[in-house]
């Protein structure tokens, strides 16, 4: 199928992944042309990232439950990655990231709590009045919005299929 240039967006997610004593950070970004892109999707590969991160570390540490919480500024991609699944409709938008975080927590169970940000909270506060939820929020952003430069940067154009995880 051809694609037009106006059909042709990035979706780029940003993750951090925090040590709430050390306040070390392990960050990534990265970026997928897709017809499909778009902030929504964009958010939602940060969370299959973030779902599979914490499942790869499980099975490298044998960790039994791996527990942690789970903060995203957009509250619908938030909510449907923390319903417990049996299957997804393949109607659902985006029923590929879907499935893949279904997977993934089916495969690991893990005592995840999700909580919502709300973006953009340093248009209201200064950095140091910032929860540091929402400083990472912010953070993420900033990668997300740095790998969709990358790929207006880089020309990116679609490739083939790529495969989620499991």
């Amino acid at each position: 199928m051809p694609f037009a240039v106006a059909d042709i967006k990035p979706a780029s997610p940003g993750w951090l992944v925090c040590c709430t004593r050390s306040k070390r950070l392990l960050r990534g970004s990265f970026y997928k042309i897709s017809p499909k892109a778009g902030s929504y999707r964009g958010e939602l590969l940060g969370l299959v990232a973030l779902h599979t991160l914490i499942s790869s570390i499980a099975s490298y540490y044998k960790l039994e439950r791996p527990a942690g919480k789970i903060c995203c500024d957009n509250l619908a991609a938030l909510r449907q990655s923390g319903k417990c699944r049996r299957r997804v409709c393949s109607g659902i938008k985006h029923a590929d990231l879907h499935r893949a975080i279904r997977t993934i927590k089916v495969r690991t169970r893990m005592e995840i709590t999700y909580e919502h940000v709300r973006a953009h909270q340093d248009r209201i506060l200064p950095w140091g009045r910032l929860s540091l939820e929402q400083q990472l929020n912010i953070m993420c952003d900033e990668l997300a919005n740095g790998a969709v430069e990358r790929a207006m940067t880089e020309r990116a154009s679609p490739s083939g299929p790529r495969f989620l995880p499991f």
